[in-house]
């Protein structure tokens, strides 16, 4: 696999734009800007732990895909149209299985401590002081098919090591002691940016499988927050009813 692993060494830019354009895209979804106006590409870097660079080129993908528009003298502020496009979680507890079709490998891309972002801290009901932040890609067969970003509550999962692995994501997690024991999942169908096409491979407008993912632990506290851009041709997704086991 050391091809796969060549691979992940062109995803770092288009990661930092896509980590930043889920929180935003979020924050947006669940209406927490006032007036639905965005605050300053300064204030939004600041908010979002990145630079202005990766906020203009999120902004940038945001415009395109008509979720804002940018007004000269006016400002930035969400489309009416974005509001059909709200993350809404199934209600209840659900297990959700993600089954790649083939030989699944993970690359860790990147494993980082960071200050819990205010988006994640909303989306989980906490607000510790830090989390780990894991950016990662799967492969099937030897091909890119999704990448991937998750928010980790356990402390443990900031001794996750770089690298490729088989299996997916949680499979690893597992190896650390971390289980998850029930998931709320929002699925949603879309086109290629520029930056998942570039990241993924794959021309833009390619058809992908987006998902937002709320994991619980056995206490039932949310504990991790997941987006993931899946190539839709080689991933497929079921989500089951309480009492299923979880990938």
């Amino acid at each position: 696999m050391t091809d796969a692993a060549l691979d992940t060494r062109r995803l770092s830019a288009a990661q930092r734009v896509l980590r930043a354009h889920n929180l935003l895209h979020e924050d947006i979804s669940m209406r927490r800007f006032s007036n639905n106006f965005l605050p300053a590409d300064d204030v939004l870097a600041d908010t979002y732990g990145t630079t202005r660079n990766v906020i203009r080129k999120v902004l940038t993908l945001l415009t395109q895909q008509g979720v804002i528009q940018r007004r000269q003298g006016l400002g930035t502020f969400v489309t009416a149209s974005q509001l059909r496009f709200a993350l809404n979680a199934p209600a209840g507890e659900q297990q959700f299985l993600s089954a790649e079709l083939g030989i699944s490998q993970v690359q860790i891309a990147s494993v980082e401590t960071i200050a819990v972002p205010g988006t994640v801290a909303s989306a989980l009901q906490q607000n510790p002081e830090l989390c780990a932040c894991i950016e990662y890609v799967q492969f099937v067969n030897g091909q890119i098919t999704t990448l991937g970003t998750s928010y980790l509550l356990d402390p443990r999962a900031r001794q996750v090591r770089e690298g490729l692995f088989q299996g997916g994501l949680q499979s690893h997690l597992r190896t650390y002691g971390m289980t998850t024991f029930a998931n709320e999942v929002s699925i949603q169908a879309l086109n290629a940016d520029v930056a998942t096409a570039e990241a993924l491979g794959v021309p833009e407008g390619h058809a992908l499988i987006y998902t937002r993912r709320v994991a619980f632990d056995e206490a039932g506290r949310a504990t991790e927050l997941t987006y993931t851009r899946h190539r839709s041709e080689l991933s497929a997704f079921v989500v089951r009813g309480e009492g299923g086991t979880g990938r």
